[in-house]
């Protein structure tokens, strides 16, 4: 906006029609721009929630991600009543389109397997419907990858060095090159029998 009033006081001096015409393109776009602000905030997508865990060890995220507005709640229940016992509650942050994100970690390793059924986490938005995803190792997202794949992996390159070692596999073998280009003249006229 200071800009604006800097741009107006140099124009108003050169030409009144230049000054009513600036005037009226800020304040078209001014306009515009609220009503963008105005027509986004009131826009509710349903948000993402998952659960994601980056190793066996480590805490079960519950995430949401594009929300607005930045006024949501997300708690881990046990047994229907919100749970408070080594949960981590991480701020609400802002996505690049306008939207926010936000997560709560659960420490799983404090209680067994067989009681993960007990746990939900609860995600509430106003004028969206709750979302809620029960502890489950079969929905949670990891960053590991499948181990029987990776032993298949290593096990063929291991395979294939080995048949190569003991030449059963040949070297990629290429005929001798000529040690001068007068050999490579000399080869190539000489005549076919």
């Amino acid at each position: 906006m200071e800009f604006h009033k800097h741009l107006l006081v140099h124009v108003s001096c050169v030409s009144p029609f230049f000054y009513f015409t600036i005037v009226s393109i800020l304040t078209n776009t001014e306009q515009f721009q609220i009503s963008k602000t105005l027509n986004s905030s009131t826009n509710k997508e349903i948000p993402s929630v998952s659960l994601l865990q980056k190793s066996p060890s480590s805490p079960v995220s519950c995430h949401a991600t594009g929300f607005y507005p930045d006024r949501a709640i997300m708690f881990w229940s046990k047994d229907e009543e919100e749970h408070h016992d080594n949960v981590d509650h991480g701020e609400i942050l802002p996505n690049h389109d306008g939207s926010f994100q936000m997560s709560v970690d659960l420490d799983v390793s404090s209680f067994p397997a067989e009681h993960w059924d007990k746990y939900r986490c609860v995600f509430q938005l106003s004028g969206v419907k709750d979302q809620v995803i029960r502890l489950d190792s079969a929905v949670i997202r990891t960053n590991r990858g499948n181990p029987l794949l990776l032993f298949i992996i290593i096990g063929a390159a291991v395979a294939a060095l080995a048949l190569r070692r003991w030449d059963w596999i040949p070297a990629n073998k290429s005929t001798p090159s000529p040690a001068s280009s007068s050999e490579l003249t000399e080869r190539l006229n000489q005549p076919s029998e």
